[in-house]
């Protein structure tokens, strides 16, 4: 399977949007996210309004034969912001600093269909992303239970920021890594 990385800085259209939902879908109904259907639609909602309305919007789209099969989904996240905020928050003032500064590359999610998974794919949508980032961090939080994800972040050369991170007051402790970019 031939596979190229596509990016688009503002919504790709309906029919990349409809089919990274489906890979959305896929991917994340598997253990250990489990979600169910409707976060997939949720999550195209979210798309739209991050391109819309936030600075450094980015979707990078793994293409095989015209056809979606990986995206990754990032953002520039500056002070204000609620994730940024939320990290800064459990990280620390000092790690903030050195890690959030004045803006970092937010990686919003990253997804493989399940069919495509194991392949490198989700290696090739991260050097995209660190390749083109346009600040001196990207900095982003992962299930405690993915493990395969873990591996590929630290074997990029992420570093753990923590390991304690909450989105939501009885939510589970994700952890938060980054790599800097200069």
């Amino acid at each position: 399977m031939t596979m190229h990385v596509q990016r688009f800085t503002d919504s790709p259209g309906s029919a990349v949007l409809s089919a990274c939902r489906e890979v959305y879908a896929s991917a994340f109904a598997q253990e250990p996210y489990d979600e169910d259907d409707s976060q997939a639609d949720a999550f195209i909602a979210r798309l739209e309004r991050y391109a819309s309305e936030r600075q450094g919007f980015a979707l990078d789209v793994a293409m095989s034969e015209g056809q979606p099969r990986a995206f990754c989904l990032s953002v520039l996240a500056r002070p204000g912001d609620w994730w940024r905020e939320q990290v800064a928050a459990s990280i620390g003032p000092e790690a903030a600093a050195a890690w959030l500064g004045a803006s970092c590359r937010e990686v919003v999610h990253v997804a493989v269909a399940p069919a495509a998974q194991h392949r490198g794919i989700g290696m090739a949508l991260m050097q995209a992303v660190l390749a083109a980032a346009d600040a001196a961090t990207v900095v982003l939080s992962c299930h405690p239970d993915a493990l395969g994800a873990q591996r590929l972040y630290v074997s990029l050369g992420f570093t753990v920021l923590t390991t304690k991170f909450r989105s939501e007051r009885e939510g589970l402790d994700y952890w938060v890594m980054g790599m800097r970019t200069d």
